[in-house]
């Protein structure tokens, strides 16, 4: 391949364009690699036909997403299909380097792989899922085993992986984008504050959405208890757009609600990136999403 670029070109492959940790992890290093110079393409599969929830530096790439069913199983091979499709196209693999963020795209890269069409591929593990399907074991399982290179993003994952699959893989972390996240007032931060009833005092900030693996129970059973000292405490949760199944989660954390009706109630709220510094100055706290099953704190980076 002939460019005028002499730096590879990296593509960068998401599970989806919602907004969510890992995509945003792959919308910020396709950012940084793209001011270093490099020209770095983000993709992932668009069910929404939206595109990415922002654009980033450089144009992304919205694969056709076909319909799937309700079974997550179901989607996942679906969209592991929808990336074989898109890369089987020559003009579509125009790159040195391919990154996968995810199962499905490390899947689809594997085979990819196997079948000749490129020769190598790295692979980020944010986390690694206890599935009860075996197909999604089984998928996690190859797009970790099969890359090339791993990348981690905690202590915990590195030891795990070695641990578990006899694989080293490279501790890259998640940073703070110091120009979003200040305490330097903007005139958006009335008017959200305003749209979302953020008025308490103090205002604890949860970031995620509501599922076991953000730990949401137990954050809103820690905030009940608080709201016995506090009693204008106000607990926001931002995020949600997740395409797994938290529907059984979700109605353990309603109950939780409905059995605390006399007490101030939490808000939770769908985060927008232009909104998330505002809620983060609001509560003047970096986070309170503490995982059990990880040991790690959310980062504020994947906001």
């Amino acid at each position: 391949m002939i460019a005028s670029n002499p730096l590879p070109r990296i593509a960068i492959l998401a599970h989806s364009t919602n907004p969510r940790g890992g995509v945003v992890h792959g919308l910020e290093l396709a950012d940084s690699l793209t001011r270093l110079g490099y020209e770095a393409v983000i993709h992932a599969p668009d069910a929404s036909g939206k595109g990415f929830f922002r654009a980033p530096l450089s144009p992304a790439v919205a694969v056709m997403a076909s319909p799937a069913g309700k079974n997550i199983a179901e989607m996942v091979q679906a969209r592991i299909a929808d990336y074989l499709k898109h890369f089987e196209l020559p003009a579509h693999r125009q790159f040195d380097v391919f990154h996968a963020q995810d199962s499905i795209s490390g899947n689809a890269l594997a085979t990819l792989k196997q079948r000749g069409l490129i020769r190598r591929f790295a692979r980020t593990v944010h986390h690694i899922d206890n599935f009860q399907d075996p197909r999604l074991s089984d998928w996690q399982t190859r797009s970790i085993i099969e890359a090339d290179e791993l990348f981690v993003v905690s202590d915990l994952w590195q030891s795990r992986i070695m641990a578990e699959f006899g694989r080293v893989s490279t501790k890259v972390g998640n940073g703070v984008d110091t120009e979003r996240f200040t305490s330097n007032a903007r005139a958006l931060d009335q008017p959200l504050r305003a749209r979302y009833g953020i008025n308490g005092s103090p205002v604890l900030f949860a970031v995620g959405g509501v599922e076991e693996r953000k730990n949401s129970v137990r954050i809103l059973e820690a905030f009940r208890q608080l709201l016995r000292i506090h009693r204008d405490a106000q607990l926001v949760i931002a995020g949600g757009a997740s395409l797994l199944d938290h529907a059984t989660y979700r109605r353990q954390f309603d109950a939780l609600i409905a059995a605390t009706i006399e007490q101030t109630m939490p808000v939770t709220a769908m985060a927008t990136r232009r909104g998330m510094p505002t809620r983060m100055k609001q509560s003047g706290m970096q986070q309170i999403a503490y995982r059990t099953s990880e040991r790690w704190k959310l980062s504020a980076s994947r906001a």
